[in-house]
């Protein structure tokens, strides 16, 4: 494929970014533009041999790139690396590839699909735009499957470390009442008056005034 190109892309599906709060970060794709036989050659390479509904998808593509061949007009290819994790690609892919197809559907495109030998989910679509919307699709589910699987494993394996102050009962300081801190201070007002009282007094406690 001869033509390429490489698109920033930030935006991502609105209702499913509002819906869900989640946020992946932005990506630069490496989109390629070919002609409709160059496609088929790329489709024919990889082997894709399936029977059910992804072989219907398959012929409805190729009868696609026909009409594209006709009235000449170029077929755009793009990719993502796919989660290292295998359950986490199963689940982007969904159940007999669920959400690879609704994503074909919403997002307009022609095809997806999942490289396994190379570990790459493929895209095309007759436009950039269609083939982006898809691409930050998917990418937004990797990144929430992630998201997810993260917390979860915050929540199992959070601990708290409580001390034991069961034994420390002679640490602690004696508690003592206000009342009893009244008391103090009025005993404590009182020797002062007596003090003052007798007047000067030696160590012994005797007045020193007493024979004067």
């Amino acid at each position: 494929m001869p033509r390429s190109t490489s698109m920033s892309t930030s935006t991502f599906d609105k209702s499913e970014k509002r819906s869900q709060q989640i946020m992946a970060p932005p990506m630069r794709y490496d989109l390629k533009q070919g002609i409709s036989q160059q496609v088929l050659n790329h489709l024919d390479n990889l082997n894709i041999t399936t029977t059910g509904p992804v072989r219907d998808s398959i012929e409805r593509f190729k009868q696609a790139l026909s009409l594209r061949q006709e009235n000449k007009q170029y077929t755009t290819f793009g990719y993502i690396p796919a989660p290292p994790d295998s359950d986490v690609t199963r689940q982007v892919i969904g159940k007999d590839g669920y959400f690879f197809k609704m994503t074909t559907t919403l997002c307009d495109c022609d095809f997806i699909w999942h490289d396994r030998k190379n570990q790459v989910f493929l895209f095309w679509g007759s436009s950039k735009f269609k083939v982006v919307k898809a691409l930050n699709s998917i990418r937004w589910r990797i990144h929430k499957i992630y998201t997810i699987l993260q917390k979860q494993q915050q929540a199992t394996t959070t601990q708290y470390d409580v001390e034991d102050i069961s034994d420390d009962d002679d640490d602690l300081p004696s508690l003592i009442s206000y009342e009893e801190i009244q008391l103090e201070q009025q005993m404590m007002k009182m020797n002062v008056s007596e003090t003052t009282e007798c007047g000067d007094v030696d160590k012994h406690g005797f007045d020193i005034n007493e024979n004067d």
